[in-house]
């Protein structure tokens, strides 16, 4: 199975190369697309943080996690 499947937190880094940092909240749209879609299995440890050329949110699984 998947991380998420496993109980794992998965990290989303969307980095920015060059000029397309004039486009960052196009990459903010798109990584709140990616928690919305996600919401059913994950739900984020936090808001997505922009931290100069990147943007970060961490996913935890919904759900218990597996045991042994």
């Amino acid at each position: 199975g998947n991380s998420m499947q496993k109980g794992d937190k998965v990290k989303v880094t969307l980095r920015f190369r060059g000029r397309e940092m004039v486009h960052s909240e196009i990459g903010m749209n798109i990584v709140n697309r990616f928690v919305e879609d996600l919401k059913e299995h994950a739900s984020p440890e936090k808001m997505p943080v922009h931290d100069g050329k990147t943007i970060v949110v961490v996913m935890n699984p919904i759900g218990e996690k597996p045991k042994g």
